[in-house]
């Protein structure tokens, strides 16, 4: 018998000096702890229901449409300026939804947004 495979959940976090992070994850708690542990101060998070597909394409998406409206910050997955509500509408869009995700890569112009505007 195979073991099972662990949930993954697509989730945004915001930090007191403004970053947002996205990204997915198997331990809901022990990332939030990762976080903490690294002396970051955490605002307000949210985490999507289990991914219902490609948790990993999921991601990819969400970072893909962050990436459209924002250049990031530091790394590919942190982000300035960008509304933590509307982030929380695509975490939970891009991750039980998979319809969303084939509408959006049929709209979407490559991997990410030449025009994005700088924080």
């Amino acid at each position: 018998m195979g073991e099972l495979k662990k949930p993954e959940y697509l989730y945004v976090v915001e930090f007191v000096d403004g970053l947002l992070k996205v990204g997915r994850t198997t331990d809901r708690i022990a990332r939030m702890r990762t976080y903490e542990m690294e002396g970051k101060k955490i605002t307000r998070r949210h985490f999507s229901q289990p991914c219902s597909y490609s948790a990993i394409r999921a991601e990819w998406l969400l970072v893909r449409q962050c990436r459209r409206v924002r250049i990031p910050a530091c790394g590919s997955e942190w982000f300035r300026n960008l509304s933590f509500d509307t982030v929380v509408r695509w975490v939970n869009s891009f991750s039980c939804d998979e319809s969303a995700c084939e509408i959006f890569d049929r709209e979407s112009h490559g991997p990410s947004n030449p025009k994005a505007r700088a924080p």
